[in-house]
């Protein structure tokens, strides 16, 4: 039960708390793909964003989860990867959900079936806890990814208006993530 507690602890910090700036930079990521123009300046700045929410992430999670309820100090501190890639993946769900929704489903489905499968192998044979948990996701995630960006044709571009006009838009929202 405390192992769960622990887990549900880092992935609402990883997945809600850490996660603010990549859902708002998604919204606008999917608009400006659907029109077609260019993201690939959105993507990055997401993924940079990602970083620092990493490192915030590294740096906190001390004070976050206290070391008395903190089971599997390498599987929280390791979660950071996961928060990462899920930067990552918001960025892919957002460009195949603006050029291709069909997409978002098939990835989703893949997500579910590495997920389970790889989180059966590293509970039963692997005797893995947390770690096994934080590493199901995150391969998960990678499997999403790779469905998303292999099926979507979206301009990739760095173009400056898009990129400005995206992250003005992308402000704006954040003000609404953080309000709930």
């Amino acid at each position: 039960l405390a192992l769960f507690g622990l887990w549900q602890s880092v992935f609402v910090y990883i997945t809600g708390l850490f996660s603010i700036p990549a859902s708002s930079i998604s919204n606008v990521t999917s608009k400006l793909a659907a029109e077609g123009k260019g993201v690939g300046g959105l993507i990055l700045i997401n993924l940079a964003i990602g970083g620092i929410s990493g490192l915030a992430y590294v740096l906190l999670q001390p004070y976050l989860i206290p070391s008395s309820a903190n089971l599997d100090p390498t599987a929280v501190e390791l979660a950071v990867i996961m928060l990462l890639i899920y930067y990552l993946l918001t960025s892919s769900n957002a460009v195949a959900r603006g050029r291709t929704p069909t997409v978002v489903g098939v990835s989703a489905i893949t997500f579910q079936l590495v997920r389970l499968g790889f989180l059966l192998y590293a509970f039963f044979v692997l005797k893995m806890t947390i770690l096994g948990v934080v590493l199901a996701y995150t391969l998960g995630y990678l499997s999403q990814i790779a469905v998303n960006m292999g099926f979507v044709r979206a301009n990739f571009s760095l173009d400056r208006r898009s990129t400005v006009e995206g992250l003005k838009a992308a402000l704006v929202l954040s003000v609404a993530y953080v309000q709930y």
